[in-house]
């Protein structure tokens, strides 16, 4: 089955009956990045990387995150979700205004999974930036997840990082 994956101006298509013919042959995609890159970085307004894919999983594995039926997001914000962006800081009322998609996946290039984008997803790095969870380098994408962003991490979202 061939599917097509729509981001911007980037298409991304998956083949799912390839995969059976050439099995165990196909070469493992290993990014040539910089680690801190693969780790945390900015994408556009939001944030990328192993940190944010695994943000990602653990809003949608919460059910905080859920398949939107509106044509103007990819995701609805459960209110169980939104409770928990408000608990945190974050004026969910103020992003659902602007005029953009709410929250949609955007694919990762070097996890090949999804992470967060849309308007929460930029309210969400520039949150993680403000609070100082997260800094970023002044020379580039790279972000740095601070003692205080760990600690936020774990209790707001029930993930571990390796240090």
């Amino acid at each position: 089955m061939l599917r097509r994956y729509v981001q911007g101006r980037h298409r991304y298509y998956a083949l799912e009956g390839l995969m059976v013919i050439g099995q165990g042959d196909a070469p493992i995609f290993v990014p040539n990045t910089p680690q801190r890159l693969c780790f945390a970085r900015t994408c556009y307004d939001h944030m990328a990387g192993e940190l944010a894919v695994t943000l990602h999983d653990a809003c949608v594995g919460a059910d905080w995150l859920t398949p939107a039926a509106d044509v103007g997001s990819d995701y609805h914000l459960t209110e169980e979700g939104e409770r928990v962006f408000r608990d945190m800081g974050l004026d969910v009322s103020t992003v659902r205004a602007r005029r953009r998609r709410f929250a949609r996946p955007c694919m990762d290039w070097s996890m090949r999974r999804s992470h967060l984008a849309g308007a929460l997803g930029a309210a969400l790095l520039d949150h993680a930036i403000g609070r100082e969870w997260v800094r970023q380098d002044l020379d580039g994408r790279a972000l740095r997840l601070t003692f205080r962003g760990r600690q936020v991490m774990k209790r707001c979202f029930a993930i571990e990082l390796p240090d």
